[in-house]
């Protein structure tokens, strides 16, 4: 996969720091943040609804879904190379400015934070990446205005390496003065950015 210039200069910054010379030896370090994890990720869900008001009258009823989850995905690439193709992964998905966000004990997270979204990402519907509940007309995904945040950081295993991504949403309705609501990820986000990784 061919590497924008943003995502060079990104990948050079990383590379040229003290802590990328012994990255891939810790890697592994990160296996802590999932050992109590399956395979599909460490989910923690609450449910709960909220009756939306407007004008003195209920205007939507939605269902919440409060989920943290972090999605794992093997791919065929080694560890530096599933690293090198996530800026153009993320690119492809609507997210350019992909950033380092920690380094927490020589593991990269990279990824974009609170990105101020209406309708879409990349193209797609947002309700295909999150669930905001359901509203009586349409999808609150499609129709609030949403902040959205995605990172991911890679582990190695044998044979290949581990994408760890986490997608983190809310949504607030810009007709009404309601508070904003916490959105779930379908997992399609993920899936595709693991494809993407893993693409030639």
């Amino acid at each position: 996969m061919e590497i924008a210039p943003a995502g060079r200069t990104l990948l050079t910054r990383v590379r040229d720091s003290p802590m990328f010379s012994t990255r891939c030896a810790t890697l592994l370090a990160a296996v802590w943040m999932i050992g109590a994890c399956a395979s599909a990720g460490n989910t923690h869900r609450t449910d709960d609804r909220t009756r939306m008001e407007g004008g003195g009258q209920t205007v939507v009823d939605l269902d919440l879904h409060h989920v943290e989850s972090i999605a794992d995905r093997d791919v065929a690439e080694t560890a530096v190379q599933a690293f090198d193709a996530l800026p153009a992964a993320y690119a492809k998905l609507g997210i350019r400015n992909v950033a380092v966000l920690d380094t927490a004990r020589g593991v990269y997270t990279v990824g974009a934070r609170n990105l101020r979204l209406h309708g879409t990402l990349g193209g797609a519907r947002l309700s295909s990446y999150i669930d905001c509940g359901s509203g009586t007309m349409s999808s609150p995904a499609d129709t609030y205005d949403v902040i959205f945040s995605a990172s991911s950081y890679i582990t190695a295993r044998t044979g290949g390496s581990t994408l760890h991504t986490l997608v983190e949403a809310s949504a607030k309705d810009p007709m009404t003065n309601s508070p904003r609501v916490r959105c779930a990820s379908t997992g399609r986000f993920e899936r595709e950015l693991a494809t993407l990784v893993s693409a030639p």
